[in-house]
């Protein structure tokens, strides 16, 4: 999975080379509108934006929903394989700070994809928004109903109480982990099942504590990709026991043992 900066010519004019998916077929093109209109004309859809004139503002409009949905469902495909490039509205600058496909969330109304951190300032003037400005959701509102665009593919298996609890996290390394983790998964929904709806502050709470752990645990053993499940087993006893050791940062100060967090230490094995 990646993600493509807006390029430069060697006489620092900017280069057009970016390509869109087909709402229909799923191919990219760097035409697309000339694609709808040659290969997809009898979609409803692309019937309703040909039959105005041509460059008129809504044939325009009902081209680019299109086609922003197009990207969209592209974009769901990148993240559930984890191949294949992201496609956003805005691409970064190659000589800016460096972005990764997480920093992208799509927009609750048009499907566009943004930076999370402009997706509230966009919400709020999309122009495919039905809502009033004044009705618009709160900056982490707006990120929620993003994210829970995004967790049917990416946390596969996963229910919908789940994905809405994943939706209101953070949005770190943490999160990253627990919901790519098939156990912490079946974690969540067993303490869902057993506490509710209502106690999903103490549910959030305990899978991200889990997730620390195979943070600790991946920097540990070296393993990038590891997984909770390859540490519950009898030869790996020690290496546990020492990460939640460094999760709950256990220290010696004057021959006496210390520990920063002792709370974490109970709850994380």
């Amino acid at each position: 999975m990646s993600l493509r900066c807006a390029q430069t010519s060697r006489d620092k004019k900017r280069v057009y080379d970016k390509k869109q998916a087909c709402y229909y077929c799923g191919k990219v093109f760097s035409k697309i509108a000339r694609h709808y209109e040659l290969k997809h004309q009898s979609e409803r859809e692309v019937a309703i934006a040909l039959s105005f004139h041509k460059g008129s503002p809504e044939r325009k409009r009902h081209l680019e929903k299109v086609r922003l949905l197009g990207n969209y469902h592209h974009n769901l495909t990148v993240l559930e394989t984890g191949k294949g490039e992201l496609i956003v509205m805005r691409r970064p600058s190659s000589t800016g700070k460096k972005s990764s496909p997480e920093d992208f969330l799509p927009c609750p109304s048009c499907c566009g994809f943004l930076k999370r951190q402009d997706l509230w300032k966009h919400a709020k003037s999309c122009k495919f928004n039905p809502q009033d400005i004044k009705d618009v959701p709160k900056y982490q509102k707006v990120q929620q109903n993003a994210k829970l665009m995004l967790f049917p593919s990416i946390c596969n298996g996963s229910s919908s109480i789940l994905s809405k609890l994943f939706a209101t996290m953070k949005s770190d390394e943490i999160s990253l982990i627990a919901r790519n983790d098939g156990l912490i998964k079946d974690v969540g929904e067993m303490l869902l099942e057993k506490h509710g709806e209502k106690q999903n502050n103490l549910v959030s709470q305990k899978i991200r504590e889990l997730a620390r752990l195979v943070m600790q645990l991946r920097e540990t053993e070296l393993w990038p990709e590891a997984q909770l499940s390859e540490f519950i087993k009898p030869d790996k006893f020690d290496v546990v026991v020492s990460a939640v050791r460094n999760t709950s940062n256990f220290h010696l100060k004057e021959g006496v043992q210390n520990v920063a967090t002792p709370s974490l230490s109970l709850k994380c094995p």
